[in-house]
């Protein structure tokens, strides 16, 4: 063992070690949000950082100040106070409010993305807010006006290209922050029809499946089955390829159809019912011919052509199977006959 006086430089880099190897495990352990969220020491912990009344006076007037440069369309010095409360009174009562307001100045730019992480930050920061809802309900209309074309713009006059994946994250961000509200659902059906449209269908079918899942009593719900069997008959490609997505549309025609007997897209429903059959029909009748003509084994060929009709009995392809049927089985017969005559 090195003596200690005999080595200072080791002794210094040993404490050194020590204390940031605390700190980093400190560091890894303490969670921003537990100040606000925690369970143990809750309100020792709250009031420790408790605003005094002075700086609750300081921070109301300033607020107000704020305010009146807004109304007066001084949006840049509003900003400037609101900022300043923000970080400087980050616990007193109109902290949360002036983010808010900071915000909605941010909106009324264009700035939709500082806008939004805005809002977030009052979610975040302040979860027992009595606002939430009013700045989830913020968060909502925001998403929403970008997925109906609203652009942001450079220096509040240049506007930029449409994103519309910017909502899809917008409306994610919303279904996570209020899971138990209606702006969930709403969220959840909006991502969906975007989704939709930019054919980002894997994105479509995620939405649609949580909102079924969690939320089977909400009035979006049919629509939600009904969707996803429009995006599974998107995605399918004809008879002659995997035929995974063609039973995805035709379970879930069947299910809105079982369930939701009195809606009005009952009709639609039905149709596309019909259609995918008729594609699922396709995909065995081919596949009845591949073995017919080409592995020349009639059993397959035959379960493979009563398929197609018990898939579609009505279609086009159901008569030609029925007339695939006929032909070997009177082939068969003829064999049998000729076999017993001789």
């Amino acid at each position: 063992m090195i003596p200690l006086n005999k080595n200072p430089k080791g002794l210094l880099f040993a404490l050194c070690f020590f204390v940031l190897a605390t700190l980093q495990m400190e560091a890894i352990s303490w969670n921003p949000l537990q100040w606000f969220r925690g369970d143990d020491g809750k309100e020792r912990r709250r009031q420790s950082y408790m605003a005094s009344p002075e700086e609750q006076a300081i921070a109301q007037e300033m607020f107000k100040k704020a305010q009146d440069l807004a109304f007066a369309g001084k949006t840049g010095k509003a900003s400037e106070v609101f900022e300043d409360i923000s970080k400087e009174y980050t616990y007193t009562a109109v902290a949360p409010r002036a983010l808010f307001n900071w915000a909605k100045i941010y909106e009324s730019e264009h700035k939709f993305k500082k806008a939004f992480g805005m809002y977030q930050n009052i979610i975040l920061l302040y979860p027992e807010y009595e606002g939430f809802d009013q700045v989830i309900g913020a968060q909502f209309e925001l998403a929403t006006r970008i997925m109906e074309g609203d652009r942001e713009k450079i220096w509040g006059t240049i506007p930029l290209f449409r994103y519309y994946q910017r909502a899809i994250q917008f409306f994610q961000v919303i279904s996570r922050n209020a899971p138990y509200s209606d702006y969930a659902p709403l969220s959840l059906m909006n991502i969906a029809l975007i989704a939709k449209d930019l054919g980002k269908e894997a994105i479509a079918i995620d939405a649609l499946d949580q909102l079924i899942n969690f939320y089977p009593g909400h009035e979006l719900t049919p629509d939600a089955y009904f969707l996803l069997a429009e995006v599974f008959s998107d995605l399918i490609e004809g008879p002659g390829y995997d035929q995974g997505s063609t039973r995805e549309a035709i379970s879930y025609y069947e299910d809105f159809l079982i369930l939701y007997p009195d809606s009005q897209l009952v009709t639609e429903a039905e149709d596309g019912l019909r259609e995918v059959n008729e594609i699922y029909a396709q995909s065995k009748y081919q596949m009845g011919e591949y073995y017919l003509r080409h592995i020349h084994n009639e059993t397959a060929a035959l379960a493979l052509y009563n398929e197609t009709i018990t898939v579609a009995p009505n279609s086009e392809t159901a008569e030609l199977a029925r007339q695939r049927i006929d032909q070997i089985n009177a082939r068969t017969s003829n064999v049998d006959v000729i076999g017993s005559n001789t």
